[in-house]
């Protein structure tokens, strides 16, 4: 999402366009770029009209993904846990999450440097605020474990690590 998309006109002999970008945006242009603000399916539909009011159409459904991104880095918020409740657009980072778009399926994991499971969320609107019983866990480096299913069909396993920083 934001990315432009560049739509290339293959029509020969058409003197006018009109593209639907199945977003509800349109374009006259011969060949258009467009930015998709959402990830999801969507079909852009190409009518090329010439002169003698003859008329070919033409449509391809176009899968708009996101990548998954991760910090390596966060500052929890030493006053008490949010619970993991975090604002995407919030740059306090104080939670630490995987910025995606798309998911239906999640099950992140966090593990101290002997192995123990210390966070566990299956809700990607929940992260990790670096709290274990209550308590702020040491400055450290932390192991995290992602599995993710996307709105297409897309499967997404990773491991990583993240530094709490106090």
């Amino acid at each position: 999402p934001g990315d432009p998309i560049q739509f290339t006109n293959l029509s020969t002999s058409a003197d006018t366009y009109s593209w639907s970008f199945g977003d509800g945006e349109n374009s006259s242009l011969t060949s258009p770029s467009h930015n998709y603000a959402e990830v999801g399916f969507y079909t852009a539909t190409l009518l090329a009209l010439n002169n003698n009011g003859c008329v070919d159409v033409t449509d391809k459904v176009l899968t708009v993904i996101a990548d998954v991104q991760f910090a390596n880095a966060f500052t929890p918020n030493t006053n008490g846990g949010s619970g993991g409740y975090y604002d995407a657009n919030d740059n306090s980072n104080d939670v630490f999450f995987p910025f995606a778009r798309g998911v239906v399926e999640y099950d992140m994991m966090i593990f101290n440097r002997w192995g123990e499971l210390i966070f566990r969320s299956n809700d990607i609107k929940i992260g990790w605020d670096g709290y274990f019983n209550g308590k702020i866990c040491q400055q450290d480096t932390y192991v995290w474990k992602v599995s993710m299913g996307f709105f297409d069909g897309r499967k997404y396993n990773n491991t990583g690590s993240v530094t709490l920083l106090r």
